[in-house]
């Protein structure tokens, strides 16, 4: 198979255009015929929707720190044109004084050049200045420019000259105040995107296919790492289900770890707490996923008998995920923004309020406690938090905590509640980069199956086979790979 290119579209921060850009580059390319793939950097989940409905084809998130240098490589992979956007400004990442976990580490490990996007307004000489800084301070190989919000043809042709002047990578294009259309928005960022959608994403691809040089662009792409592909010889999930919540109110959940679930046999079932009546049949788990319930609150309280179908579920001993917005739907009930209480599934023995302050952001290293159906104890996952709710009332009784998570400062707090069976959480964990995640679940849900050795009185699953530990992963992989995750 012929390696695929890529380049990565970088900016001074948020707010300058680069959303907007890479979805109407690869809009426009898609209409041209041209085979485009997109990857995000950072573990955001709504800017990967828009540019996966732009590309047509999945979009991975790009996260050294989560997934180590190897996984960055192997989700990057495959052929056709990789547009990467960047997360933040190009050298923002889990601190201030490195570059671990930036966009700038991304463009390194695949070793792609990069496309600065510059806020030109007011300004001319400066955008060279600004593109000399970014350049020179990670020497990265920046290879072009696109200046957003220029004021017309004369003032992109001054900026093109200061950039000249300046012996600096070209002006490949520009984009005029108000060019693209506003990108809908709530309070944790972008809205999911819809058919209505469309329509926004043609406006972009025609606004960049006027005034950017794509020809450009795609002959400034890089190659992009080879990565070796390892057949699956066998699949450890065969014949389990798992529910996967999915729907406007549910759809945060990382699809490299669906996937690897599915290769490993698993048959990942969608289904919608809004619109059908009760879970789907033949389930062996369930994961809800995080999302916006708070938004759609009385939709979900009044679907009563999928309320029911979940909480009975949960009953009944079978491995459960609630992340964020599961924990809050799992809850007894949910408190909107203004004061309106809505009945939710009541498994979670505290309910869920929404603040208008924003209650936890960054990346997160969770510890068990205990021994989980996602982790033995001690294990370690990485991940992240970003949530505006809290629970009111701390889960007791059978619950226990699960988690000792620990911020970039190296702050620790005790976090999530477990029963034995369900796992409610504010953590997104990136379950991909976890063998033990993916061969524990499978275990728990082959133990509720009945056909495999069920959990222990403590909670323990044993161990998979070394042959089903490479058929989970699909591949063999040196041992410090993803070490600093397990």
């Amino acid at each position: 198979m012929t390696p695929g290119r890529g380049i990565l579209v970088a900016g001074t921060g948020s707010g300058t255009g680069k959303t907007s850009l890479v979805c109407g580059i690869l809009d426009a390319l898609r209409r041209r015929g041209v085979a485009v793939r997109a990857a995000k950097c950072g573990p955001d989940y709504l800017d990967p929707m828009w540019l996966a409905r732009a590309s047509g084809a999945p979009c991975p998130n790009l996260d050294p720190w989560m997934s180590g240098e190897v996984g960055v490589r192997e989700l990057a992979s495959g052929p056709g044109t990789l547009v990467v956007e960047s997360a933040m400004g190009l050298y923002d990442g889990i601190r201030p004084d490195s570059d671990e976990g930036s966009a700038a580490q991304v463009a390194r490990i695949l070793g792609i050049p990069v496309l600065l996007v510059v806020d030109a307004s007011g300004s001319a000489r400066t955008v060279a200045a600004v593109v000399k800084g970014m350049r020179d301070f990670g020497d990265l190989p920046v290879a072009g420019v696109v200046a957003n919000r220029v004021g017309g043809e004369g003032h992109a042709r001054l900026v093109a000259q200061a950039l000249a002047s300046a012996e600096l990578p070209p002006l490949v294009g520009h984009l005029r105040e108000g060019a693209f259309p506003a990108m809908p928005e709530r309070h944790l960022g972008l809205v999911q995107p819809d058919q209505e959608s469309d329509r926004t994403l043609r406006a972009m691809g025609q606004a960049v296919g006027e005034t950017v040089d794509l020809d450009r662009i795609v002959s400034l792409c890089g190659p992009l790492p080879r990565v070796p592909a390892a057949a699956v010889r066998e699949r450890p999930g065969r014949g389990l289900r798992l529910g996967l919540s999915w729907d406007e109110a549910f759809g945060f959940a990382y699809g490299p770890f669906v996937s690897r679930l599915e290769r490993a046999g698993v048959e990942v079932v969608r289904f919608s707490p809004l619109r059908d009546r009760e879970l789907p049949r033949g389930l062996d788990g369930l994961w809800i996923c995080g999302g916006y319930p708070e938004s759609h609150a009385r939709e979900l309280s009044d679907n009563r008998a999928m309320r029911d179908s979940v909480a009975a579920f949960c009953g009944s001993g079978a491995p459960v995920l609630a992340e964020c917005g599961g924990l809050l739907y799992l809850s007894t009930e949910i408190v909107d923004h203004d004061g309106g209480a809505f009945p939710m599934c009541g498994v979670v023995p505290a309910r869920g309020v929404m603040g208008r302050r924003l209650r936890s952001l960054g990346y997160r290293t969770a510890t068990a406690r205990g021994d989980l159906f996602l982790a033995v104890r001690g294990g370690r996952l990485r991940g992240h938090e970003f949530h505006y709710g809290e629970l009111e009332g701390v889960p007791s009784g059978e619950w226990v905590a699960a988690f000792d998570l620990e911020d970039s400062k190296g702050s620790v707090e005790v976090e999530g509640w477990w029963n034995g069976s369900v796992l409610a959480t504010w953590f997104h964990g990136w379950l991909a980069g976890s063998d033990d995640a993916v061969e524990r679940w499978i275990a728990a849900m082959r133990a509720r199956r009945g056909s495999g050795s069920a959990p222990g009185s403590d909670g323990s699953i044993r161990a998979f086979s070394a042959r089903e530990r490479q058929a989970v992963s699909g591949r063999k992989r040196p041992p410090e790979a993803h070490g600093r995750m397990t």
